[in-house]
């Protein structure tokens, strides 16, 4: 198997993990906003993510913001930066 190297997949492999990374960024801003309608003894942790803990975030998330777009947000940029790398990998030869 051989790898290939080309501009198109290195520009869409970082633009990819870009997505995924600032993704992460929104994600802790999500937990910032919860955290502000919360009383201090009650606020979630920055630290630790595991699937009951996001889901958690994100039900809160939905009461307290109805109208509130960062969950579009996260969940576009994570499919975004996923469909990215699947592209990289197409381009170099791996998938």
């Amino acid at each position: 198997m051989d790898i290939k190297v080309t501009a198109e997949g290195v520009v869409s492999g970082a633009l990819g993990i870009a997505c995924l990374f600032y993704s992460g960024f929104v994600w802790y801003q999500q937990i910032g906003e919860v955290n502000r309608k919360l009383p201090e003894d009650q606020q979630i942790s920055y630290l630790w993510m595991y699937a009951e803990k996001g889901s958690d975030i994100n039900r809160r998330y939905r009461r307290f913001y109805p109208n509130g777009r960062l969950n579009l947000l996260k969940y576009g940029l994570q499919v975004a930066g996923i469909a990215l790398c699947i592209l990289a990998l197409i381009f170099s030869g791996l998938y």
